[in-house]
């Protein structure tokens, strides 16, 4: 539990502001990106004697020198998995899933003016593209409905020829010299000319399932499938085979190109598979591996094209473009302009606003000293994949990154060091900030280090782990997000529900919590404003807690699709950010709602998130897009405050105002429930407390800097309760922040300070009290108790009527116009609760938000029963829980009315919180919060 210092010897903390990012900063609340460069996952290429194309994770690219240079097209960015060039100029795309779990958009982009503009194609969903190698105009297209549309005029008209065979869903196309040919359901079928009758192909049973097709120039169908690796080919349009081995893993990825070889009767055939390139000089019978994945290739190729003589070769891999100038002999590495890295993590230098760390799938590493503004690769013997990243906290040149295994670097990555004892393919990595040598690593299970993760241990939990969260506010509490249940060998059952696991004690034992989140938990973050606020989610939905994860809420809307990060703003009350399949969405009122915060990034799902350490710019990585950034709105530590549930905003949005309560005696805390009287007052109920959210139980007043002809603004609050509670006041434009804690010796009083400067306070300005006004009345429960207030100036003897502001049936709130010349500032607050229920009559309070006197008059028509209030110091109040009940009184007047701000209320507090936390069981009146006034 937080401490908190009395009031007056509150100092306030200056949160310091890292050097400047760069002197050119991104336009404010609008993404920019500036790579990596000269990186790019290639999923497909087209290649024609003049220009060539890759469909990359961020739209098509296209080349004019061979592939040496690339810059993109016209085409937004986005994955696209296919690309063709079909007769002319005309270039189509097809775009691809989404993201890993495979949200499939499959639409047709076309372009007639090689790239430089884009069209969408009116087609259903495309699974699949092929042109005709001989007639170049013709195109195809397997619709995901089960539909096969021809296009004869490079993509101008199409029509539906047939239904497409087997299961209707084609993962591959072929067009031959009199056929076209598909892979459906893992078969091979065969239609002359795109139209029924569609033929099952009799393909030996070793290729089968197949998963790759392609029919060369000489007019041979080649294929590649089975579960040991199998190429065949047929010369007869796949009545008869001739097959043999096909090495390395075999996926739906592999491409098949035939070239010229030294004769037209002996083709050359290239292809890849999950570790390179491949080559065939005899028809498939041997192959070769031309081209391997090291360091230099850094990823596996996926795409493949060559233009008609064979002469330019290319391959698209994960990180770039190979190139081959002699048939795919020899290659060689390109990518200069490419600018489609996908990137799974970022981690900011905890030093330095401008340091900044991404790396990603098959993307590599890479550094950015000036805030992302321009990146370099980092190679110096680490893994070409990156999982995440995580930077000492107090050693900025110890950096950690996860691939295979984890590594370590202890001189900012000039080195690195391999952990052999380390788990494989972690999603991420976390630091203890209080032990730095202490690790934790997620990958399904749960890992831990305690040695600067040169050794690694599991934690034994019933539950796959796919986060995990050290809480910076209290020592030795963990949180992991979980799904699947474990089984005793360490495989995976069915999913039992995504659910929180919480330890106490730096790891030792893990609690789950009762909530089922339904799905897999991927992120959990503290509110850094909140004590024990944290925001968790799954995929689809945000979940909120107040109480340290004991209990969660879902929040009242959530972003549209699959969450892949939380972040909540450092410097930004009641901001959260969560990167999704749609980019990146943005909460202001504690991820209650949700809006897009995506203008100026990628068409692409955004991934990992961060900020930097002074908390102005935001970094997000992109599957596909590269690293982006963000200057938030006023580039400085703060923007305006945003109401909530929990908390007030006051004068101007520039204040927040959050209050804790401790209704077990600061054995437990939970949020006070804030109620808006205006744009500079407003209260707090103790829901925890009293079951009723909408009972005022701590009012809170404020004016702007210099309303009393110097510097500051002033604070003023008061006291209905004897339960502890401590508020803080964060000025959002500044970050400075002040709290207040409840008066120990007389529950009943607040105070007044001259927030954010050293000023003492001054007396506000007095009027005398115009001779006209009239005692206003306040009528509570049902109106049958009436109360009047008359207060008076110290020493003057000016004396005026207090005004009704604001009045529930239980609760109101005087103004004293005619004193300080603000009708709308609330300066007494009373409340009334029937207790008779519990056998307690009726209860009284009062307190004040002044230095002036003042006189309460309460008048119980029933009984005639008439009570008079004062306080006896200022700021302070009183309560009477025995002076009204439904006997008549033994006397028309009490003059000094049972309990006044001179006699404590600290000796019944139990008693009291033990009754009211009866009130809403007990009680319709007491029992049934409702909001008193708007």
């Amino acid at each position: 539990m937080t401490r908190f210092t009395p009031l007056g010897l509150v100092l306030f903390r200056v949160i310091a502001l890292a050097a400047p990012l760069s002197a050119v900063k991104a336009e404010e609340n609008v993404w920019s990106t500036h790579g990596p460069v000269d990186v790019g996952w290639i999923s497909d290429v087209a290649v024609t004697d003049s220009l060539v194309y890759a469909a990359t994770l961020n739209g098509v690219f296209v080349s004019d020198d061979d592939g040496t240079t690339w810059q993109p097209t016209s085409l937004p960015g986005g994955r696209f998995d296919q690309v063709l060039a079909t007769a002319g100029d005309v270039v189509i795309a097809r775009s691809g899933w989404t993201a890993p779990f495979f949200w499939f958009d499959w639409t047709l982009h076309i372009s007639r003016d090689r790239g430089q503009s884009w069209e969408l194609v009116d087609l259903p969903p495309v699974s699949a593209l092929a042109v005709d190698p001989e007639h170049r105009a013709t195109v195809y297209a397997a619709a995901a409905y089960g539909k096969l549309a021809r296009s004869t005029n490079a993509g101008g008209t199409w029509q539906f020829t047939s239904d497409m065979p087997g299961d209707g869903f084609a993962t591959a196309l072929a067009v031959g010299s009199d056929a076209i040919y598909a892979v459906t359901s893992s078969s091979l079928y065969r239609s002359v000319s795109g139209g029924p009758p569609w033929v099952r192909l009799a393909t030996p049973h070793e290729l089968d399932p197949v998963q790759a097709v392609a029919f060369g120039k000489s007019g041979t169908l080649y294929a590649v499938g089975g579960s040991n690796g199998r190429f065949c080919r047929s010369s007869d349009g796949g009545t008869a085979w001739t097959c043999s081995a096909f090495p390395g893993l075999v996926t739906t990825a592999i491409r098949i190109v035939e070239v010229p070889g030294t004769s037209p009767a002996t083709p050359r055939i290239l292809a890849t598979n999950a570790d390179g390139l491949l080559s065939s000089r005899d028809g498939g019978a041997t192959w070769t591996q031309t081209s391997k994945v090291t360091r230099a290739d850094i990823a596996a190729p996926h795409g493949l094209g060559a233009n008609d003589s064979g002469s330019l070769v290319l391959a698209g891999t994960e990180r770039g473009i190979l190139r081959s100038l002699d048939k795919g002999d020899t290659w060689s590495a390109f990518g200069s302009g490419l600018r489609a890295a996908w990137i799974d993590a970022v981690a900011p230098d905890p030093q330095d606003g401008s340091g900044i760390w991404a790396g990603g799938t098959r993307s590599g590493l890479f550094r950015s000293t000036n805030g992302g503004l321009s990146w370099s690769a980092v190679d110096h013997g680490g893994p070409p994949s990156i999982g995440a990243i995580a930077v000492d906290p107090a050693r900025r040149s110890t950096v950690y990154i996860s691939s295979d295994k984890i590594y370590w670097s202890e001189n900012g990555g000039a080195t690195w060091t391999k952990s052999s004892s380390s788990p494989s393919f972690t999603s991420a990595l976390t630091i203890d900030p209080i032990s730095p040598q202490t690790l934790w690593a997620v990958n399904g299970g749960l890992y831990r280090s305690e040695d600067g993760a040169k050794s690694w241990r599991p934690v034994t939990l019933s539950q796959s782990i796919y986060c995990a969260l050290i809480d910076p506010r209290h020592a030795g509490t963990i949180y992991a997000g979980s799904y699947f249940s474990t089984t005793s060998d360490g495989g995976f059952e069915a999913p039992q529900g995504g659910g929180i696991l919480v330890s106490r004690d730096r790891g030792a034992t893990f609690t789950k919590n009762a909530l089922n989140f339904g799905a897999r938990v991927v992120a959990i973050v503290t509110d850094p404003f909140r004590e024990d606020a944290l925001y968790a989610a799954t995929d689809t939905r945000v979940f909120r807690s107040i109480d340290g994860g004991v209990t969660w809420e879902r929040t009242r809307t959530s972003p549209p699709r699959y969450i892949n990060a939380l972040l909540a703003d450092p410097k930004r009350p009641g901001h959260v950010y969560a990167s999704t399949f749609d980019g990146v969405y943005r909460s202001t009122d504690g991820g209650q709602t949700w809006s897009p915060f995506r203008d100026g990034l990628a068409n692409t799902p955004a991934s990992a998130l961060a900020v930097s350490p002074d908390g102005n710019r935001l970094h997000a990585g992109t599957w596909g897009a590269g690293a982006f950034q963000l200057d938030l709105e006023g580039g400085g530590p703060g923007s305006s405050c945003i109401s909530s549930s929990t908390r007030l905003c006051l004068v101007g949005h520039r204040y927040a105002v959050d209050l804790v309560v401790f209704p077990d005696d600061e054995t437990r805390s939970a949020p006070g429930s804030a109620r808006t009287l205006s744009d500079r007052a407003g209260y707090f109920g103790f829901p925890s407390a009293t079951g009723d959210p909408d009972l005022p139980e701590v009012v809170v007043k404020m004016l702007p800097d210099g309303a009393f002809g110097g510097e500051g603004a002033p604070i003023f609050y008061s006291s209905l309760t004897t339960v502890p509670y401590v508020f803080t006041v964060t000025d959002t434009v500044t970050g400075e922040e002040k709290q207040y804690h409840s008066n120990p010796s007389n529950g009943l009083c607040g105070g007044a300070d001259l927030a954010f400067a050293g000023a003492a306070l001054p007396s506000p300005a007095l009027r005398s009290a115009p001779s006209s006004v009239d005692a206003d009345s306040l009528r509570l429960l049902g109106g049958r108790f009436s109360v009047v207030l008359e207060a008076r100036v110290p020493g003057s003897g000016a004396t005026a009527n207090g005004t009704v502001l604001r009045a529930g049936d239980r609760l109101g709130f005087f103004s004293l116009p005619a004193l300080t010349g603000d009708p709308e500032f609330p300066e007494i607050i009373v409340k009334m609760v029937d207790a008779r229920s519990i056998g307690s009559g009726f209860w009284f309070f009062h307190s004040s938000l002044t230095n002036l006197e003042y006189t309460i008059t309460v008048t119980d028509s029933a009984t005639g029963a008439v009570r008079l209030y004062h306080n006896g110091a200022p700021f302070c109040g009183g309560a009477d829980t025995g002076a009204f009940s439904d006997s008549p009184p033994t006397s028309g007047l009490d003059l000094n009315g049972a309990w006044s701000g001179e006699i404590s209320f600290r000796a019944t507090a139990s008693v009291a919180r033990t009754a009211t936390n009866r009130f809403r069981s007990l009680s319709p009146t007491l029992g049934t919060p409702s909001r008193e006034f708007s």
